[in-house]
């Protein structure tokens, strides 16, 4: 980020790179929705590039991101309503597609209803808990980066983690 920041065209090449799979699987978990997931995606880069001139190192370049990421989708979120962002039939067709690649009916069965139940409970979840969850297990972010995005305590951060994974644990106990 600093090479970019310092005029390097190629270094912003290569943090896009590097974070675009992250980050826009992160967002579509997130909402639910890959039209919303890439509107938010643009936002984010958007906003690294107006403020490039603007960058000091506080933290991982990471977690600088998370926090463009996570200011991104409250504004989202104010602008759109939360429960309109997946469809009933765009959910099926995500499950369809994750399980093509299984040979056998039965397990594939098995597996959308993992899937289902899964993108169930994490819509259910509170907002914050699913931040939390989302961003550590689909981002690899670690609580200190979390709780730095979110402006909370290492020790908050951890505990709505472990609210979360509670919760999903409990919901998926039919699988296990």
């Amino acid at each position: 980020m600093e090479a970019w920041r310092d005029g390097e065209v190629r270094a912003f090449d290569q943090l896009f790179d590097r974070y675009r799979d992250m980050l826009y699987g992160y967002l579509v978990r997130q909402l639910g929705n890959p039209a919303a997931a890439d509107e938010v995606f643009q936002d984010v880069w958007a906003a690294l590039i107006k403020n490039r001139q603007g960058y000091t190192v506080r933290a991982k370049f990471r977690t600088y991101l998370f926090q463009i990421v996570h200011t991104k989708l409250i504004d989202y979120y104010r602008q759109f309503d939360r429960h309109s962002a997946l469809s009933y039939e765009q959910h099926a067709e995500q499950l369809e597609t994750a399980s093509e690649e299984q040979d056998c009916p039965a397990a594939q069965v098995d597996q959308q209803g993992k899937l289902a139940r899964l993108f169930s409970l994490l819509e259910q979840l509170p907002a914050v808990q699913r931040d939390i969850f989302l961003m550590h297990e689909e981002s690899g972010l670690g609580l200190s980066e979390i709780a730095e995005v979110m402006n909370i305590s290492r020790d908050t951060a951890k505990s709505r983690l472990r609210y979360a994974v509670e919760k999903l644990r409990r919901g998926m106990r039919h699988y296990q």
